[in-house]
This record gives C-alpha cells, structure tokens and sequence, in this order.
C-alpha cells in the first residue's frame, strides 16, 4: 500500500468517530490564566504576522511576555501592516538568521525568556540552533516533533510524532519518539497514555519493516522497557482511533481499541501528511512543539495561523510548568 492510499484510507476512518472533547485548548487557556504567571517568549524572527498576533493576544491576556529577535526595521513593518501594537514588546536586533536563531536560543537557555518561539525563520536555522552543544536547548539525545491536534471527530486531544523533524525513524529513535510524546503527554494531565504504533496493517507482513518494529516495541512496552505507557502495534488507524473498527475486525483483544492518545507514525511522510489532511480537510485545531528539550520550543510553520501559534503557545506555557517542577 503505498504512502497516498495509506494516508487517504487513514483520513475515511477519522470522518465518523463520535465526539465527547473535554479536554480541548480553550479549557486548557483557562487553565493557564488561573495559573496567574506571564512566560517570557523570545520568537526567532519577529517580522511574522500571525506571530505577532499571538504575542499580541498573549499579552493582552496577560499569560505572555514577548521578545522579538530580528531585524528591527522588519518587524516594525510587519506590525505596522498588520496593525498590531508592539510598543510593549522587546525588540533584539540581529541581521542574520543563523545569528538570530542561536541568539534566541540563547536568551531561553539563559534563563531570559521561559520558550523558544520559530517565527519568519526556515526550519534548517531554528533546529540548528536549539540543537547546538554550546548555545541551544537540547536536552534528550533526540529531539523530536509533537503536534496536538483537537477534533470534533475525536473524543480527546490527539498527539502526533514524528510529522516535522525525523524524516525516517530507526526502531532506536522510534523509542526516543516515544519517550518524548509520553512526557508531554504527562505534562497536559495524561497519566498513562496510549500509544498506537501505527501501519498500513495491524498485522505483521515480513515484507514491512514497519510492522515488525511495532511488534518489537509494543513488546519492548510488556517487558518494562519502555515505560509510562501503553503501547500497541501493529495497528491500522483505524484501528487505533475508531472504537467500532475492533469488533467489526475481531481485534477486541488489543491494548488500544480506538482510543489512542498518541499516534506514532512510521516516517515523516504519514505523519506529516496525515496531519495537513487534519488541518486543511477536517479543520482540526493544532499546536506543534518539540520535545527533548530543556524548554518548550514553539515550532510551527511560518504558514500556519495565528490561532495555531497561540494554542502552542498555551501549551508552551503547560509544559514549561511540568519542566520547572521536573526539575
């Protein structure tokens, strides 16, 4: 099955679940005010509209503090356009964007601002820096991207990894994918979440090395080696968020019976391809951070909009609390 049919497939089971969302972003931004604290933001090129309009809306809602790294005249304009005010915000002026990135990353590991924020910047300049030895925020061995999604089609919040940062998982990183999706799954209130190794099959086929290396981990799972969770693979998609495929397939004894809390996927392809249909097609709400870091870093695509940069900004501010008391 190749990666369109299996994605296509993926998308016709999430179309008919029921919806019971309790646990959605708005619940948690109430959760955040009553924490009664504004997270410094530093945001790795400022001159980002819809950036700016999360910064804006975080400050006047009293959860956030921003400081803009970048050219100063350019994100000036950019809010001049947009017609945000920035007068309260901090502006650090650098010119390059390597010199801009690491000084953001800076700025978080100094303890100056409390998250990490990708703002104009490409991708390739903002995981350079927060992966750099000496100035960046790397924490785990691997770090990995998380994308929270809120459906009306689901009955909770859903986690994705990896859709933005490795491209091609070995069975060893799938476990760090794993590692690092249950801690923040632990940080937003899940005390033992499900994880759903997914595949075009729920069954192993010799000939997919996919499906052999979620039985491994779901094994791995049994034995006390990977912790915190429940894991379970093979399973179809539909398998892992529909709670009427199991009967109808005779799966009924599998860990995950269309209840899954996180979906790790087996490359970046499925997993990014599957979260743009969510976005686009079934109007899903969305944050994207990542995790293995000392600190919450905000990573979501220069394109996406000013809601989608807020509700990862409220979940910023979540893991940021589970970090510090970590600690």
């Amino acid at each position: 099955m190749n990666k369109t049919i299996f994605v296509l497939y993926l998308i016709s089971n999430i179309i008919f679940i029921s919806a019971d969302n309790s646990f959605t972003f708005s619940y948690m931004l109430d959760k955040v005010k009553e924490l009664g604290k504004m997270k410094t933001i530093a945001v790795a090129g400022g001159d980002n509209l819809t950036i700016l309009q999360a910064c804006r809306k975080g400050k006047d809602l009293k959860i956030t503090n921003c400081i803009l790294v970048g050219v100063t005249e350019k994100i000036k304009s950019e809010a001049e356009k947009g017609n945000i005010d920035i007068s309260d915000f901090e502006i650090v002026d650098k010119r390059m964007d390597s010199e801009i990135a690491l000084t953001t990353a800076t700025l978080v590991r100094e303890g100056k601002a409390d998250i990490y924020a990708k703002g104009s910047l490409e991708t390739k300049y903002t995981l350079k820096a927060i992966l750099d030895n000496k100035r960046g925020l790397r924490k785990s061995r691997i770090v990995t991207g998380i994308t929270i999604l809120e459906t009306p089609k689901y009955q909770k919040l859903l986690i994705f990894t990896d859709a933005h940062v490795r491209p091609y998982p070995t069975i060893i990183e799938k476990i760090s994918l794993i590692d690092n999706a249950v801690e923040f799954a632990h940080s937003i209130g899940i005390e033992m979440p499900k994880v759903a190794a997914v595949c075009a099959l729920e069954k192993v086929n010799h000939k997919m090395r996919e499906t052999e290396e979620a039985l491994k981990l779901t094994k791995m799972n049994d034995i006390g080696q990977i912790r915190g969770c429940i894991v379970d693979g093979p399973l179809s998609f539909d398998l892992a968020i529909n709670p009427k495929i199991p009967k109808y397939k005779g799966m009924e004894n599998r860990k995950i019976k269309g209840d899954a809390d996180i979906i790790l996927f087996p490359n970046i392809h499925a997993a990014n391809l599957a979260y743009n249909l969510m976005i686009h097609l079934i109007k899903a709400k969305s944050a994207t951070l990542l995790s293995g870091t000392k600190s919450p870093c905000v990573f979501t695509s220069r394109s996406s909009d000013m809601e989608t940069k807020f509700n990862s900004f409220i979940l910023a501010i979540f893991y940021s609390e589970f970090l510090k008391d970590k600690k």
